[in-house]
């Protein structure tokens, strides 16, 4: 939970710091083909860490409800949580340093 608190914080603290400098479109669909359809608002970059913080919950939920007892899936759901945390980070960064 802390390491997802320090995430948001840097999402939020990198948005913020280069708010200022961000285009109105931004390229944010990149499994598209057409260059066209890769653009999207500068306000939607928001889907990133609203689907990193609603992917940590459910799987946070279902280690909690489900596989309470079992070690080698809470093991493997904090490896998933750590690589989710780090590659939507990632990915928003890099959107972000690419378009300011």
């Amino acid at each position: 939970m802390k390491l997802l608190l320090l995430t948001n914080l840097f999402i939020f603290l990198m948005f913020i710091f280069r708010a200022n400098s961000l285009p109105p479109q931004i390229p944010l669909f990149y499994s598209r083909s057409d260059d066209e359809l890769q653009i999207a608002e500068t306000w939607m970059i928001i889907i990133l860490p609203f689907l990193m913080n609603t992917f940590f919950f459910l799987n946070h939920f279902l280690l909690r409800n489900i596989f309470k007892n079992d070690q080698v899936i809470l093991k493997i759901i904090n490896f998933f949580n750590l690589f989710l945390l780090v590659s939507f980070s990632f990915a928003f960064a890099r959107i972000i340093f690419i378009v300011t």
